[in-house]
């Protein structure tokens, strides 16, 4: 199942048609959704939003909205197996004004959070003014909020599988991306090799901008630096949660992140 286009109310769906046993097309599809908010915690109902060909048009959508989608085929009214459950997000409403953040063409040049922590009295971390807020999924050491400053220093989870560090911004603020950049910190130097970059629209549903394995663009040194391109059918949507979660073993072998530093940059939208 394929996203071809989403706006704040609609999302256009596209899948492959499948065959039954003996190779023969399904006459037609039906598409279910399902749908929820943060904070919500009333049980998923599914209901039919199509039935037709291999392409939907869902309108009358909430924006900025996780959906969950499947599809399954019909041989003479016959229903086969329901498919893999996809999920999609509509776009968030139109913003007061956008912002590029364009990437500078080195790692760690200043991006989304220089931009955030900067006003008339010089720059702070922007975690300090609400504009952002870091959490992991377990602290070791040091200071969560080196990830969005521009300070170096100590800052890792524990050494346990599956470890994230994530940046939530403000409800001022999405951001849709089109680089990142990352910073080691200064002490357990344990750069990353196994990890993916995903994005979420409500911190709950996960998307995966980037995957990385076996990535050695971070070197074993204090502060080493390094910043990756998106693919472009990543860059479409703004987000406003941004997480780095390991997934396989980092220089060392174990399982902690090690950042004092991550850069965003593309495109900011931003809300009065």
């Amino acid at each position: 199942m394929r996203l071809r286009a989403a706006t704040a109310a609609e999302l256009n769906i596209e899948w492959d048609e499948c065959c039954d046993a003996s190779d023969v097309l399904a006459d037609e599809y039906e598409l279910q959704l399902q749908s929820t908010q943060l904070g919500v915690t009333p049980a998923w109902e599914w209901r039919t939003v199509h039935r037709g060909g291999a392409e939907a048009r869902l309108r009358a959508l909430q924006p900025a909205t996780t959906y969950r989608l499947q599809a399954r085929g019909f041989w003479l009214n016959e229903p086969g197996p329901w498919s893999t459950v996809h999920h999609f997000s509509t776009m968030p409403p139109a913003p007061a004004s956008k912002v590029p953040i364009v990437f500078g063409g080195a790692p760690f040049t200043p991006g989304l959070f220089v931009h955030l922590g900067t006003n008339e009295l010089g720059h702070v971390n922007p975690a300090t003014l609400g504009h952002a807020q870091v959490s992991c999924s377990n602290h070791a050491r040091g200071d969560l909020n080196l990830v969005v400053g521009c300070s170096e220093g100590v800052n890792c989870t524990a050494n346990e599988k599956g470890s994230w560090l994530a940046v939530s911004l403000s409800d001022k603020h999405w951001m849709q991306v089109d680089h990142y950049s990352l910073r080691n910190d200064d002490d357990f130097l344990r750069p990353l090799r196994n990890w993916v970059f995903e994005a979420s629209q409500d911190g709950v549903v996960w998307t995966t901008l980037l995957e990385h394995i076996d990535d050695d663009s971070l070197v074993e040194e204090a502060g080493s630096v390094a910043a990756w391109q998106l693919p472009a059918d990543t860059c479409i949507a703004p987000f406003c949660h941004f997480r780095i979660r390991g997934t396989g073993p980092n220089a060392h072998g174990g399982h902690t992140v090690c950042l004092a530093g991550m850069e965003l940059y593309g495109m900011l939208w931003c809300y009065d």
